[in-house]
């Protein structure tokens, strides 16, 4: 399982096998031209302008690739009746 938590500037990840173990962990933090990718043994700089970079540049370093997957998660928080318009 992957699980996502995508967060105003980052993106941390998590994955788990089948029994609920965890595998890895990681996080892509401060989203931008000097993002940092931090997952298993890679530790790099990168130009990530936005989530989607962000994502794509985890699912790269995966340690297994996404199709071994069966299952992904995304933590998502709402705001609350008063947080109804970005």
């Amino acid at each position: 399982m992957l699980v996502l938590n995508a967060g105003s500037s980052s993106v941390k990840v998590a994955t788990f096998d089948a029994q609920d173990r965890p595998l890895q962990s990681g996080a892509v933090t401060e989203i931008g031209p000097k993002a940092r990718l931090r997952l298993g043994a890679v530790d790099q700089v990168l130009d990530l302008p936005d989530h989607k970079s962000a994502i794509a540049a985890i699912l790269a370093a995966l340690d297994r690739p996404v199709a071994d997957l069966g299952a992904c998660a995304h933590r998502i928080v709402h705001g609350g009746a008063e947080l109804r318009e970005t």
